[in-house]
C-alpha cells in the first residue's frame, strides 16, 4: 500500500488529481490509477515492490509525467508538486493524450484556464467578456450572458468559493482583470447541492496567487488618440499585475489592477458634446501557511465606475444627461485545515457592499418634445445593497463500502440588505403646444400662385 499527497507550489491541496503508477517494462493496461481526495491525499495498492513510472495530471496544471519512483509495498508517504499553468515564452511539441471517461462525474463541466483567457482573442479584457468563449454562452442586446439557455440571474457566480452575484438583482456585474484569473469552471446538470442558489448552474472563478518567484506584468499603457471633434484620448485601458513572496515558503501576495477610460464625442450636439467613462478595478489576494496543514486566504476586491454625461445624444443635450457612479467592495477571509487521514475543514466569511448613484445636471423641469429633450433629468437616486456570507464545509476521510465514497457537509448563510433614496423633480410632455404652434405657422403661410 502506497500513500501520499498532491499539492501545488504553495503547498495547497490539489483534489481530484489523477495519479497513475505504471510498472517499468509493463504496458499501460497494467498501470494502477487513483484520484486524490479533498486534502490532496491518495492511497494505491501496488502489486509488489519495484520501480514505477508515476504520472500525475490535473486540469490547469503542468503534468508530472513518468517520474521514476522506487516503491516498496508499504512505502510512503510521498508528496508530488503540480505547478499551475502559466504563460510561456517558449514552446515545445507535446503529443495529445486522450482523456478517459470519468464514470464518477455526474455534472456537465466546461473549463477555461488562464492560458485560454490570455491567448484566445475576445472583445474586452474583463472576465464577463471571456465567458463567451465557452460553448453555449449567448450574449443578449443589453450585454447580459445566458448560459445553457438560462436567464441572466439564474446562474450563481463564485469568486474563490464566495458568492459574488449582485445582492439585489442576482446578476454578475463584478469586473476583474483577466490576467488575475487562474481558471473558470461552469457546472450544470447534476452538480453539487452546495451550489443550489444557482438554478441553472454555477460558475466558479479562481484567481491567481503569488509564488516564491517575483513576477510583474504591465500592458496597454499607451492611450488611443481620436481626432473626431478635435484631438483627444479616445480609449485607454492599462492593466498591471504584481505578485511574489511576503515570506518565502510561508506567505505570498498577488496585486492586480485594471482601468478603462473612454470618451464619446457627439458632433450633432450643440454646446458641450462630450461624455466620458472611467472604470477601475483592483484585486489584492494573500495566502499565509501557518503550518503545512493550516492555511489562511484573504482577498479585497474594489470596483469603481464613473460616467459623466451618460445618455448624451443627438436629441439629448448635455443638460438632460446624468452623472452615474457605482462602487463595489468585496472582502473575504477563509481558513483551511487538513487533518491526518484526508479530512478537510474550511470556514470563511465575506462581505459585499455596492453603491449606485444617478445625479442629474440640475433641478430644472425635464421637457419631452418631438424635437428632443431639454431641461434636466427628473430623478436623483441613490441605491445601496450588501451581502454578508458565512460558509463552513467539512469533508471527512473517504471510506470504502461497495466502492469508494466521499462525503461533504456544510452550511452557507447569507444576509442581504437594500436601501434606496429617490428625489424627483418636474417633467413635462409638450407635444400639444408644439403641434398647435406648428399648425398656426402652417395656416399663416402665404399660398403660392
Amino acid at each position: 500500500m502506497v500513500s501520499g499527497r498532491v499539492v501545488d507550489e504553495n503547498n495547497g491541496a490539489v483534489p481530484l488529481a489523477a495519479i497513475r503508477f505504471q510498472p517499468v517494462g509493463k504496458t499501460a493496461r497494467e498501470a494502477i490509477q487513483a484520484a486524490t481526495g479533498p486534502a490532496g491525499d491518495f492511497t494505491i495498492r501496488l502489486p509488489g515492490p519495484g520501480t514505477f513510472a508515476v504520472t500525475v495530471t490535473h486540469t490547469g496544471f503542468f503534468p508530472l509525467t513518468e517520474k521514476s519512483l522506487a516503491a516498496e509495498v508499504n512505502a510512503g508517504p510521498f508528496q508530488f508538486v503540480l505547478n499551475h499553468l502559466t504563460e510561456l515564452y517558449s514552446s515545445i511539441k507535446v503529443p495529445e493524450v486522450q482523456d478517459t471517461v470519468d464514470l464518477a462525474q455526474t455534472e456537465s463541466e466546461r473549463d477555461l484556464t488562464n492560458l485560454d483567457l490570455i491567448n484566445i482573442p475576445h472583445r474586452g479584457r474583463e472576465i464577463s467578456n471571456a465567458l463567451k468563449l465557452m460553448p453555449g454562452v449567448i450574449e443578449d442586446r443589453a450585454g447580459g450572458l445566458h448560459l445553457s439557455g438560462s436567464a441572466v440571474n439564474q446562474v450563481q457566480y463564485t469568486l474563490d468559493g464566495f458568492n459574488v452575484t449582485d445582492p439585489l438583482t442576482g446578476e454578475f456585474n463584478t469586473r476583474l482583470n483577466i490576467d488575475a484569473v487562474r481558471s473558470v469552471k461552469y457546472s450544470s446538470g447534476r452538480y453539487s447541492p452546495e451550489f443550489g442558489k444557482g438554478s441553472a448552474g454555477t460558475v466558479a472563478i479562481t484567481t491567481q496567487m503569488g509564488t516564491d518567484a517575483l513576477r510583474y506584468n504591465a500592458t496597454n499603457f499607451v492611450p488611443g488618440i481620436d481626432t473626431g471633434g478635435g484631438v483627444h484620448i479616445g480609449t485607454w485601458s492599462p492593466r498591471f499585475e504584481f505578485s511574489g513572496p511576503i515570506v518565502k515558503k510561508r506567505a505570498w501576495f498577488m496585486e492586480s489592477a485594471d482601468s478603462t477610460y473612454s470618451q464619446l464625442v457627439v458632433e450633432d450636439v450643440s454646446g458641450r458634446n462630450r461624455s466620458s467613462t472611467l472604470k477601475m478595478d483592483n484585486l489584492l489576494r494573500t495566502q499565509v501557511n501557518l503550518t503545512d496543514t493550516n492555511q489562511i486566504f484573504g482577498s479585497l476586491l474594489f470596483n469603481s465606475s464613473r460616467a459623466a454625461g451618460a445618455g448624451l445624444g443627438a436629441l439629448d443635450p448635455y443638460s438632460t444627461t446624468t452623472d452615474r457612479r457605482s462602487h463595489t467592495w468585496f472582502a473575504s477571509l477563509k481558513h483551511s485545515k487538513y487533518f491526518h487521514g484526508g479530512a478537510v475543514l474550511e470556514w470563511g466569511y465575506a462581505e459585499d457592499r455596492t453603491l449606485g448613484r444617478q445625479i442629474p445636471q440640475g433641478a430644472e423641469p425635464y421637457l419631452i418634445t418631438p424635437y428632443g429633450r431639454s431641461g434636466n433629468f427628473f430623478v436623483d437616486s441613490t441605491e445601496e445593497s450588501s451581502r454578508k456570507q458565512l460558509i463552513v464545509n467539512y469533508s471527512p476521510r473517504a471510506f470504502h463500502w461497495a466502492g469508494a465514497h466521499q462525503l461533504k457537509v456544510g452550511i452557507d448563510v447569507d444576509r442581504l440588505n437594500y436601501s434606496a433614496r429617490n428625489a424627483r423633480t418636474e417633467w413635462r410632455e409638450t407635444y400639444t403646444a408644439i403641434l398647435a404652434d406648428f399648425l398656426a405657422q402652417a395656416i399663416s403661410l402665404p399660398v403660392g400662385r
